[in-house]
């Protein structure tokens, strides 16, 4: 995600608990059956098909219970259920398109709006070295 995290909700709304075991104990069904040796006959399953499923479980909560970021780059906490339940509604419908749209937009609305956590810790640090030298310099320690 190019250094930006996106933060998930601790608690899932009263009214998207249901769904969300759904979807969440249908992936984890998806990883299981995965791990099953298919039948010899089975010979159109991709290669990839085990990793695929183990990334929807690892996606699954960044996609679902993501906190929605607004334009100035700050959650809103008001809005976070209604933003779970409408993306527990696109997955129900299996609308994948919509959920990966949307988690796009929230990667463009935080990258706009934050700089990126490595770039500041390089920063950081390269002050930190620069502050360093010249204290070395000031007490003499450079020439030695």
């Amino acid at each position: 995600m190019n250094g930006y995290s996106f933060f998930e909700a601790k608690a899932i709304p009263r009214k998207a608990r249901e769904r969300w075991a759904a979807a969440f104990g249908s992936v984890c069904s998806a990883v299981h059956d995965a791990l099953e040796p298919p039948p010899p006959h089975d010979t159109a399953r991709h290669p990839f098909h085990l990793e695929r499923r183990i990334k929807m479980f690892l996606l699954l909560p960044f996609l679902l219970l993501r906190k929605p970021v607004t334009e100035t780059g700050h959650v809103r906490a008001k809005s976070v259920d209604s933003a779970i339940l409408q993306r527990l509604d696109l997955w129900c419908r299996d609308d994948w398109l919509s959920l990966v749209q949307e988690y796009e937009r929230d990667v463009v609305a935080l990258a706009t709006h934050r700089s990126p956590p490595a770039a500041s810790r390089n920063q950081r640090d390269l002050a930190k070295l620069s502050e360093t030298c010249r204290r070395c310099r000031t007490l003499g320690m450079a020439e030695r």
